[in-house]
């Protein structure tokens, strides 16, 4: 019995032995064959992934070449046109507007036209009063075209950075300025009262409520301290930041196409979440000209991670029912300048370059290995 018993588990063992030697020798040529065909696959991914790099690259170079030469032709326009224009041919000058917008079209992402505006500015203004009648009102009407091609641009930049940004709209600060006051009991004095002997000048300064550069979602006690901020539905709590920084602004002068103002930039103190104004201190004022020439993409100010634009949107006249200003201005005119605070990442990438990305992103997300 032992015998057979053992001659049975020996017969097993060779059965056994031969189907693994028929398993292996079936299983390792599927195995090296699922190997090539998992090689091919990776090598293939690969020669695509690079096919297609090198054709994004050479259709990035080739686009490149072409703004390059548009570029080079319109700016060579324009500054040919100009010293042409000098003798004051208006087709020319309308030329001029027309070329300016094409450059602002294709290119308001790369340079800025804010010097170009003023300089057709000043050369509309400067025909337009050695003219009288008729010619007058046509430079006068082309100056205002030019206005609105700048403003236009400035309005679709800040579109496009409030749906990435934060934006306070309608920000009106009244004039700063000299205050004269008679002397008490003059007919005509003021409600407020100097001492005697004191000037009859005071300087007043007249300031912007706080713009929060930051969220004020989650935070409290800001309702009255700052004016409302336009945030994107995307946009992180302001209960997350930990250097929170505002600005107030001051305005010296106004003109028809600019203003001269002061910003002070203020980081922010809180308790928890509660703002506290006792634990704000200013960081630094900045000094500079607003106008409607100039846009958000290249006239903005980094702080702390961030970048805010200040855009102005013109003088309103407080008695007038906010009517717009007339200029020039009256000594005791009571005229406001409206602007609009615009605040996005300081990595922001113009929005030209931004759909190219992520089609890069996309294309590469798309190839996948088999298994």
């Amino acid at each position: 019995m032992s015998n057979d018993s053992n001659r049975t588990g020996k017969d097993r063992w060779d059965k056994l032995e031969s189907l693994g030697k028929l398993i292996g020798g079936v299983s390792i040529p599927i195995i090296g064959f699922f190997v090539t065909i998992a090689l091919h696959t990776q090598a293939d991914s690969a020669n695509r992934a690079e096919l297609y790099a090198n054709i994004m690259t050479e259709r990035e170079k080739a686009d490149s070449d072409i703004r390059a030469k548009m570029f080079d032709s319109l700016i060579g326009r324009y500054f040919a046109l100009p010293a042409r224009a000098q003798s004051g041919d208006f087709s020319l000058s309308d030329d001029e507007v027309t070329t300016l917008d094409l450059l602002l079209g294709n290119f308001q992402d790369y340079f800025d036209a804010e010097p170009l505006f003023y300089r057709l500015h000043d050369q509309f203004l400067a025909n337009a009063s050695g003219t009288t009648g008729d010619a007058r009102l046509r430079w006068k009407a082309l100056d205002g075209r030019l206005v609105d091609l700048a403003r236009r641009t400035s309005a679709y930049q800040a579109m496009l950075l409030a749906q990435i940004g934060l934006t306070v709209d309608q920000i009106y600060v009244p004039l700063s300025r000299t205050a004269r006051f008679l002397p008490p009991g003059t007919s005509g004095g003021g409600t407020q009262v100097l001492e005697q002997g004191a000037s009859s000048e005071l300087n007043v300064h007249q300031l912007s409520v706080r713009v929060a550069l930051y969220p004020l979602r989650g935070l409290s006690n800001v309702e009255k301290e700052f004016s409302p901020v336009i945030e994107p539905l995307l946009t992180e709590d302001g209960a997350k930041q930990t250097h929170r920084y505002s600005i107030v602004i001051e305005v010296h002068d106004i003109k028809e196409t600019q203003a001269s103002v002061s910003t002070f930039l203020w980081e922010d103190g809180y308790d928890g979440l509660r703002y506290d104004p006792s634990r704000s201190h200013l960081i630094r004022k900045i000094d500079f000209n607003v106008s409607f020439f100039g846009s958000p993409y290249m006239d903005n100010t980094a702080i702390g991670g961030s970048r805010f634009a200040l855009i102005y949107k013109g003088c309103v006249d407080m008695s007038k029912a906010n009517q717009e200003c007339v200029f020039p201005l009256s000594v005791d005119a009571p005229a406001r300048a409206q602007f609009q605070v615009l605040t996005f990442s300081e990595e922001f990438l113009s929005q030209r370059d931004r759909p190219y990305l992520d089609q890069i992103l996309r294309q590469t997300t798309e190839i996948k290995p088999w298994w």
